[in-house]
């Protein structure tokens, strides 16, 4: 995905992962920031990443999870604030299906 975005012209991206103390996540945005570094963009990802939780179970069954899901879509806020509208205008509201998954 992260080469597929580069041949279509971003420059900048959001890794956003609920689940990033499993491993896979680590090593996906491993993966996508060496191919934006090697691509001459090594500032051109933003992590916003929840690393309480390995697997959608256990942010399920923990009762404090809404706070770390409203501190995840307050990071992202943050970051499209501070990006180019165009980006939104062409990809539409992600913040909605962030919000809803």
């Amino acid at each position: 995905m992260a080469r597929y975005l580069l041949s279509r012209g971003h420059r900048s991206i959001a890794f956003i992962s609920p689940f990033h103390k499993a491993l896979w996540s680590n090593k996906r945005l491993e993966g996508v920031l060496e191919i934006f570094s090697e691509a001459g963009y090594p500032k051109g990802v933003k992590s916003l990443v929840l690393d309480n939780y390995a697997y959608q179970w256990d942010y399920l069954h923990n009762p404090e999870t809404s706070e770390d899901l409203r501190s995840l879509i307050s990071q992202y806020n943050e970051w499209k604030k501070n990006t180019r509208i165009k980006f939104f205008k062409k990809f539409g509201n992600i913040s909605y299906s962030i919000a809803n998954t």
